[in-house]
């Protein structure tokens, strides 16, 4: 399986979630972190449950054996998307709901173009 391929996997898998929860989603819509917030609202007795965390990436690793196995281009490399140094900032509060959102606009460092950075 390529990366590209494992996103659109990821993707509808989380989209199948959010929907199993109770979210609505149309075409052009994001699932509404309100959502989650309600859902923790209820498991914690009115209570928003706050989380936070902080991803970094420590390295690239390449399995050249791996990738002529699995993805469309054997010669692909390392992943394009992440950098070392890259550090991602996921919050669940009242305001935010990261964890849902599959991570957009979650980067707040990196050494590359932010614009070709995942995330």
């Amino acid at each position: 399986m390529d990366r590209r391929d494992f996103i659109i996997q990821a993707g509808a898998l989380g989209l199948g979630c959010a929907l199993a929860s109770g979210g609505t989603a149309l075409a052009g819509e994001t699932i509404p972190s309100a959502n989650a917030a309600a859902a923790a609202q209820a498991t914690s007795g009115g209570k928003v449950m706050n989380h936070k965390v902080i991803v970094t990436v420590i390295d690239k690793k390449v399995y050249p054996e791996l990738q002529k196995q699995y993805c469309s281009d054997p010669n692909s490399g390392p992943c394009p998307c992440y950098n070392v140094g890259d550090t991602f900032v996921f919050e669940r509060n009242s305001n935010n709901d990261h964890f849902w959102h599959m991570g957009l606009n979650t980067l707040t460092k990196t050494t590359a173009d932010p614009r070709t950075v995942a995330g």
